[in-house]
């Protein structure tokens, strides 16, 4: 097309390329103008009305590559200030997400481990309740609770303690009391499931292993038990907890100290309370 206007306006052409600012809006100062047609099929040499017309005009004597130029700088412009700020508001929503979804993972967890505490606490008193010793240091009976066969080997049965060690790897003793009684719970169906794959570690949470202890080794996992709590016996103690996930238990089932009260936590480090225990 703009070859066609070269013949046949050949000052035009040459004028309106030597005036290519007229693509950005610069007034021409081309006096050469073509004959324009009108309604009326009369010509005329003015320009036409519109300024947009004008530009129409312009264009078709532009050569090929000031189109593709132009075409090629409106793909390469950058984001308006508002498709930024759709970006940054979704953004911040995604954040603000994955913050809540971790909150309630968090939430989740704990509700968890002050479950463990209301079950174990429950099941022994109904254990107590049926056979009138604690389990693990309930004098064995051969065939009064299916599946036991034999009692713990190491503490004293009937004195109303559960005893035995725990080791550095959070296992409790062989044959104690403190291994025996979830799987006397478990078989006296007072409790409803435990991780049999472990002998020595029949209670856990996703942290690490859960038991019931004595006053005394609650007191050697957890400094200053025993004299918090100078009227209990033994203890559930937690292993490897989080710090934080700790605190929101402990404002929970006591006073939201770690320090403090019937539950204590051993000092944190690295993020975790190696031991966490809660007066039974």
């Amino acid at each position: 097309m703009c070859r066609s206007w070269r013949r046949r306006h050949p000052k035009w052409c040459v004028t309106m390329q030597r005036n290519l600012w007229n693509m950005y809006g610069i007034p021409s100062t081309c006096r050469l103008r073509p004959r324009w047609s009108t309604p009326g099929g009369r010509h005329t040499n003015q320009l036409p009305v519109n300024h947009h017309e004008e530009k129409s005009a312009h264009a078709l004597c532009l050569p090929m590559r000031y189109a593709t130029m132009n075409r090629k700088s409106a793909r390469q412009r950058g984001f308006t200030l508002a498709e930024l700020a759709i970006v940054i508001t979704i953004l911040g929503l995604l954040i603000v997400g994955v913050l809540k979804g971790q909150s309630l993972i968090g939430g989740a967890k704990a509700k968890d481990v002050i479950a463990i505490v209301g079950d174990l606490r429950t099941a022994i008193g109904g254990f107590k309740d049926r056979y009138k010793y604690l389990p693990g240091d309930w004098p064995f009976s051969a065939g009064e609770i299916q599946g036991v066969t034999a009692g713990a080997s190491v503490g004293t049965a009937g004195n109303g303690i559960i005893e035995g060690a725990i080791s550095a790897a959070g296992k409790a003793e062989a044959d104690s009391e403190v291994a025996l009684l979830p799987w006397q719970l478990y078989s006296g169906s007072f409790l409803s499931k435990i991780n049999r794959s472990d002998p020595l570690s029949l209670i856990a949470t996703s942290f690490g292993p859960v038991h019931v202890v004595s006053k005394s080794t609650a007191n050697g996992l957890v400094s200053g038990f025993s004299a918090a709590n100078p009227a209990a016996r033994n203890a559930i103690v937690f292993s490897a907890l989080p710090c934080e996930l700790a605190g929101e238990v402990d404002a929970s089932i006591d006073d939201g100290n770690l320090a403090s009260g019937r539950a204590l936590g051993a000092t944190c480090a690295n993020g975790t309370t190696s031991w966490y225990a809660v007066a039974l």
